[in-house]
């Protein structure tokens, strides 16, 4: 996910400077609870650490609450700013990966293929079903034993990329919500008037009445 965010990001400030946006709007945005962000992202660095193998029972369940708990906390931060241009596509990208990591015990689960991609297959064969890749969020899972399989990393970006990754579709949805909020809040308000037109024609003094009707009391008499 990381690679996509950057790359969604880089993407939103070069399409922001070529539309003559300025970054520094992004400073006047008032994003509630922003410190929470970073603290999330420590927490869940800390926590891939903490792998899950048989005889660590504490350590594994102390990491699935931290990483459920870190993605919850994202969750409500993201509600908090709800009313920021492209905050309801991070919303829903952060719900389909709470909710498929909240099934799973703490855990993205990844495809054995997937995993040969990203990490290598001989990598990927030492690593034995159901454990959890070293310094990642994933656990190797087949589709069958996983919980919502399809919303964990089964989209993969092979070789020749710099950066052989896979990623979840809320990955995907939560990247084009950064790149619309980057993208937007970096643009000029647009100023828009709700009065009525009014046609040139009107304005004009020599504008030409509609034909009179003749007084009741001419000269019919």
């Amino acid at each position: 996910m990381t690679i996509l965010l950057l790359a969604s990001i880089a993407l939103a400030v070069a399409i922001a400077w070529m539309r003559g946006g300025k970054l520094s709007r992004l400073g006047e945005m008032q994003f509630e609870l922003w410190w929470v962000v970073p603290a999330v992202a420590v927490v869940q660095a800390l926590g891939a650490r903490l792998g899950r193998s048989p005889g660590r029972f504490s350590l594994s369940y102390s990491r699935s609450v931290t990483m459920i708990a870190s993605f919850a906390a994202l969750w409500i931060v993201v509600w908090c700013n709800r009313r920021l241009p492209g905050i309801w596509w991070v919303l829903a990208g952060v719900t389909l990966n709470l909710s498929v990591i909240a099934a799973n015990g703490g855990y993205m689960p990844i495809p054995p293929e997937a995993a040969a991609h990203t990490a290598g297959r001989e990598v990927a064969l030492q690593v034995p079903v159901g454990s959890a890749l070293a310094g990642s969020k994933d656990i190797l899972l087949p589709p069958q034993q996983a919980r919502f399989w399809f919303l964990g990393d089964v989209v993969v970006i092979p070789a020749p990329f710099p950066w052989p990754t896979a990623m979840s579709i809320g990955d995907i949805v939560l990247a084009v919500g950064i790149f619309w909020f980057i993208v937007r809040t970096s643009q000029p308000e647009e100023h828009t008037d709700d009065k009525p037109r009014v046609r040139p024609e009107m304005l004009s003094p020599n504008r030409k009445e509609g034909p009179s009707h003749p007084s009741a009391t001419g000269s019919g008499q």
